[in-house]
């Protein structure tokens, strides 16, 4: 690998490995203010790079995104804002008559409960890449934020090696995952938080901003995966 490519690769993974980590939080924890400023520059990025036909779900949710923008413009280091952003996680995601379930055994598994075989699957394949998470942890292993997180290790690690074999064993790792788990059910979850959600609020938006990132990282890992990372 040329040097130029090995620093072409390099970029690449650690920009999507920031990108994940910060998908991720939107869903570990109530998400702060400048944080989806970022994400929202990720959806322009994308928006203006993208060869792919644009899904107009996507259009609509970046024009909410920059509608909440615009809103909050004045107030975005607040601490009311950033209290309303709590509340709205907690509403949707921990309690209330709102909460929806964040795992992939929920909407995968035929009787819709927690740690059935998609959470199983997810465990096999986070060993398989010599990842373990805390036995006492908050989130279970198949949720969102943990399956991004996840992403977010392979990029780094892809980065952070010049071994040819194990970029390769990542990048068709990282496809992998995300063909076989995250897009299996990235779906049914924007539909329950999109059902769920203010209609002034800002979630429904970042998960469909998230789903679109999901595909759009899909197809330039299959590319990558079908050039190598030389």
């Amino acid at each position: 690998m040329s040097d130029n490519s090995s620093l072409e690769f390099q970029g690449l993974m650690s920009g999507r490995y920031v990108i994940y980590s910060l998908l991720a939080d939107v869903y570990l924890k109530p998400p702060v203010v400048r944080k989806i400023c970022k994400i929202r520059d990720i959806g322009k990025t994308m928006m203006a790079e993208s060869e792919l036909n644009i899904d107009p779900e996507f259009v609509k949710a970046m024009c909410d995104l920059d509608a909440w923008y615009c809103r909050h413009n004045n107030e975005l280091d607040n601490n009311e804002l950033q209290t309303t952003l709590a509340r709205e996680y907690t509403q949707l995601f921990s309690v209330g008559k709102f909460s929806i379930p964040d795992n992939a055994s929920a909407y995968l598994s035929p009787q819709k409960l927690i740690k059935r075989k998609p959470w199983e699957q997810v465990r096999s394949f986070y060993r398989n890449f010599g990842v373990s998470t805390p036995a006492q942890q908050k989130f279970l292993d198949d949720s969102i934020g943990m399956e991004l997180t996840f992403m977010s290790i392979l990029a780094e690690r892809a980065a952070m090696t010049d071994n040819k074999a194990e970029q390769e064993e990542l990048v068709n790792g990282q496809f992998q995952f995300l063909v076989e788990h995250l897009l299996l059910w990235v779906d049914q979850l924007c539909q329950a938080v999109k059902n769920n959600s203010d209609t002034q609020g800002v979630f429904s938006s970042l998960t469909i901003l998230m789903r679109s990132f999901l595909e759009f990282d899909m197809v330039c890992l299959d590319q990558l995966r079908n050039r190598g990372p030389a």
